[in-house]
């Protein structure tokens, strides 16, 4: 997970300097690079081996999205049976309820 987190801060980075340089008008200001020919520029496709980075990032970020996803729901699941247990009748008041609840989750 370190290794994740390294990547993201080091890509909000970049896109923060980018912003940073938009805002100021300084984009212009940076260096291009120059080929002295057709031929000595790299290739525009990008192939699957150029690729194995940031794939590996999205699918590292999928999984965490799924963790998440599956604690949420999990939280979503409890806080609903509380809800269900809890619910207010004409003989049960608010703060009994409320005593039931925090019996329940000890």
């Amino acid at each position: 997970m370190g290794g994740i987190c390294g990547i993201c801060v080091s890509l909000v980075i970049s896109f923060r300097c980018l912003c940073l340089l938009d805002e100021n008008k300084l984009i212009d200001r940076l260096p291009r690079y120059v080929a002295d020919g057709p031929d000595s520029m790299p290739p525009i496709r990008l192939y699957e081996g150029e690729l194995n980075g940031v794939l590996l990032l999205i699918k590292k970020l999928s999984d965490q999205v799924n963790e998440y996803a599956c604690a949420l729901a999990e939280v979503t699941k409890e806080l609903h049976l509380l809800q269900t247990k809890c619910v207010p009748t004409a003989a049960l008041s608010t703060s009994a309820c409320e005593a039931r609840a925090q019996a329940t989750a000890k």
